[in-house]
């Protein structure tokens, strides 16, 4: 296998990427190398000549495990139908250039422009150092951007995926920074709904600001699937916060779900987890309860004698961390 994917001018398509990891190793156990390449050739695609760059892909994005025994299996079990799958595979691309100190040689005020007549984001590849060919194809081949017409040396960036790139207000100037803008996923309990909203009170200056994106499951419409998008935004979240009582403690889904799906971002050093204490209990049962909780001292939000000031400590450490990422 190859040790790196940034070379590399051959990956599959958006749609065999998502065959790949949805229907081939859906299954718990893992298939070894040599079925997989014979099964994606069976159906004729990109891989028969592009297969160890694209499961290279997969594999430095964390999406797939390789043994030393050559079987290959999903790192993630989650049904892949029910997230924005090109939205997860730029979120994990992003991450990976990040963590190699290269996203910004990508992505940058000399590759990326708004275009100042209708608002959208233009990706110039003639501007792209050479040494990395697969972005323009990893690109296109995922929906992510499209062939301007007439243009050789242009890719329209998809208006769906515009938040992965901090861009000015349209006509005003170039990129600010490659990335987003962090997504603050907020877990809590129904009974502590109101330490919810008076915390994101006093983060809508960020919000505001544009510096961070926060959501709950408040946000979710009737008649969505609540289980599937709740997964979908914890899996594309930069920072999550819990907000700690005995009913959050008590609560099956946060402790199976949300608590357990974080950890495993978390060791994959995807995430930032911040715990807040708003009501006193055992937090340190929990496998949250390593972590530095906040407010100052570990005591209880709902414990302070004036409650604006124990918020501003979560704020305050929230600006700290956003300085580091």
């Amino acid at each position: 296998m190859s040790k790196d994917f940034i070379n590399s001018d051959k990956l599959a398509t958006g749609e065999e990427l998502h065959y790949i990891l949805n229907d081939i190793l859906a299954n718990k156990e893992p298939i070894a190398l040599n079925d997989l390449s014979r099964l994606c050739k069976e159906k004729s695609l990109n891989l028969a000549f592009a297969f160890e760059d694209t499961l290279s892909f997969l594999q430095l994005t964390g999406l797939i495990k390789i043994s030393s025994h050559k079987s290959v299996s999903r790192s993630n079990a989650e049904d892949l139908n029910t997230v924005d799958f090109v939205g997860l595979l730029l979120h994990r691309t992003i991450a990976y250039l990040t963590k190699r100190k290269i996203v910004k040689r990508i992505f940058n005020e000399d590759t990326i422009s708004t275009d100042i007549k209708n608002g959208n984001c233009v990706l110039h590849t003639t501007n792209i150092p050479a040494e990395y060919p697969f972005v323009k194809v990893f690109l296109l081949n995922t929906g992510i951007a499209s062939v301007i017409e007439n243009s050789n040396d242009k890719l329209l960036l998809s208006p769906s995926y515009s938040k992965y790139f901090i861009i000015n207000p349209p006509g005003t100037g170039p990129v600010i920074m490659p990335g987003r803008k962090p997504t603050f996923f907020i877990s809590y309990a129904n009974s502590d709904k109101h330490y919810k909203e008076q915390l994101q009170n006093h983060l809508s200056g960020l919000v505001n600001s544009g510096l961070i994106e926060s959501w709950d499951g408040s946000a979710i419409m009737p008649g969505e699937d609540w289980d599937a998008e709740v997964k979908e935004k914890l899996e594309l979240a930069e920072v999550v916060m819990f907000l700690i009582s005995s009913d959050f403690m008590a609560s099956d889904y946060i402790t199976n779900v949300e608590i357990k799906k974080t950890m495993e971002r978390h060791m994959r050093n995807e995430v930032k987890i911040i715990p807040v204490l708003v009501r006193p209990c055992d937090y340190t049962s929990l496998p949250i309860g390593k972590y530095q909780i906040l407010p100052t001292d570990a005591k209880a939000i709902e414990v302070w004698e004036n409650k604006d000031l124990a918020y501003m400590t979560v704020v305050e450490s929230v600006k700290k961390i956003l300085k580091k990422m």
